[in-house]
């Protein structure tokens, strides 16, 4: 009888653990661009802890790789502004 308990338990287990792998490959699985959240862009008008804050916030949930993260982050900023120019010294 505690040989068929401890078995079942075994079982459980390792059905426990197919399924969280499972999950988590899922999340790990790249959605092909469907329902993917869009970085916010940067201007300078705003405050910038705060658009870099949502910008983490959709890297995330994006799961982007970090070469992904790296070409929308440039992307993101706009780049017709000023206030990306170093002004001559």
């Amino acid at each position: 009888m505690q040989t068929e308990v401890t078995a079942a338990r075994q079982r459980q287990a390792e059905d426990a653990d197919r399924l969280a792998n499972t999950f988590q490959n899922a999340l790990r699985q790249p959605n092909n661009g469907k329902d993917q959240l869009k970085p916010p862009k940067y201007d300078g008008s705003e405050d910038v802890e705060v658009v870099i804050r949502q910008f983490t916030d959709v890297v995330q949930a994006n799961n982007w790789t970090p070469q992904v993260t790296y070409l929308n982050l440039g992307l993101s900023l706009d780049k017709e502004k000023e206030i990306w120019t170093i002004p001559a010294t």
